[in-house]
């Protein structure tokens, strides 16, 4: 049994890759391309920490939403588009919900924090 995985590690990491079109059929071929493909996602997939990166993706993206979202809601202030800007926030989170609430708490106060306006000028520079 080690035996057969041994050789079928090796066929996977070293002897398919040296496999040619001439060698063998089309349709061998195409399934050799698969394994590759599926081996070289799983192989990236655990080398490359994906999942941790996801995750650092997903918390960098949710510290960030609150200050663009302040930044669009000055703006639309600016021009009196602040009940526009506010109802397309709930229709596009499905509705009126705790979290719709509690996003356009976080942005109301954090607009109420800034004077003068020089942390929405600072924060639109540095979008």
């Amino acid at each position: 049994m080690n035996k057969r995985i041994a050789a079928l590690w090796k066929f996977l990491t070293y002897d398919i890759w040296r496999i040619t079109e001439d060698e063998v059929t089309r349709t061998t071929f195409s399934v050799y391309n698969i394994i590759k493909t599926i081996y070289l996602c799983i192989n990236r997939f655990t080398k490359d920490r994906i999942v941790n990166k996801a995750s650092a993706l997903t918390y960098s993206t949710l510290l960030a939403i609150v200050p663009i979202l302040a930044i669009l809601f000055a703006i639309a202030r600016g021009f009196g588009f602040d009940n526009l800007m506010e109802s397309q926030i709930v229709n596009g989170f499905g509705g009126p919900t705790e979290t719709t609430e509690v996003i356009l708490q976080f942005v109301n106060s954090y607009l109420s924090q800034t004077k003068s306006g020089i942390f929405i000028g600072v924060g639109l520079i540095m979008l």
